[in-house]
């Protein structure tokens, strides 16, 4: 929660700092609810329900797209299931038509996923911390007078894991896996303000490492849901 609340006030820098003439700066606030499914070092849990919280904002200028976003998602089952992803991203604009535009590029992305279970490491808390560049597609098409849609797909392979486990941190474990998708159809009720609503998911992957000589097994989730929100623009 405190990244959550360092990455608002990020978010609220910006837009002081942002050209009201010069600038196109959007930002989306959205709850969520959704499901999640986790074999978490070996031991298969059983899917979880999940509300999250999602925070982005873009700022375009000429043929660029800069992008940031917070997500956060806490488990509502047993234990305590939680994953917080950070992301800053910068894009370049492959296609401009009328209704349709296309941007590519990279970002780089933190993700925590906090564990804590009654059949995982003696109810334990854990942590897997990622961080690595993710590649990203940005498309944008208008449907109709006010109505929007976007879709956003950040991922790769190369992802670098640490985890954590009573105080211990352990950094050696191969590269995984990270992958996010968002789609998004909105309504504007005028040129400031509208609302949202969308489809998230994701993915991630930890290959089996060695922890106090300890051997671990694999560590994969993923997660979908359904979110709603509202859309500011500056």
């Amino acid at each position: 929660m405190r990244k959550g609340l360092v990455f608002s006030l990020l978010l609220i820098s910006l837009l002081c700092m942002a050209d009201p003439v010069s600038a196109q700066l959007n930002v989306r606030t959205q709850l969520g609810y959704g499901i999640s499914n986790s074999s978490i070092l070996g031991t298969e849990i059983d899917q979880v329900a999940e509300w999250s919280t999602l925070v982005t904002t873009t700022y375009s200028y000429e043929d660029l797209l800069f992008g940031a976003m917070y997500h956060g998602a806490h488990g509502l089952k047993e234990g305590r299931l939680g994953r917080s992803t950070m992301q800053l991203s910068a894009n370049y604009q492959a296609v401009n038509e009328e209704a349709l535009r296309v941007y590519g590029g990279l970002g780089y992305q933190l993700l925590g996923v906090r564990i804590k279970h009654p059949d995982v490491e003696n109810n334990d808390n854990l942590k897997f911390s990622g961080r690595g560049f993710v590649g990203q597609a940005v498309v944008e098409i208008d449907i109709a007078e006010n109505f929007r849609a976007q879709a956003t797909i950040t991922g790769t392979p190369w992802f670098k894991w640490d985890y954590s486990q009573g105080g211990i941190t352990d950094s050696n474990i191969d590269k995984g896996s990270s992958f996010n998708y968002q789609v998004d159809v909105a309504y504007d009720f005028n040129s400031e303000y509208g609302i949202q609503l969308g489809l998230m998911g994701g993915s991630y992957g930890i290959p089996k490492f060695e922890f106090q000589h300890n051997p671990m097994e694999q560590t994969n989730g993923s997660f979908t849901g359904i979110s709603a929100g509202v859309v500011w623009r500056f």
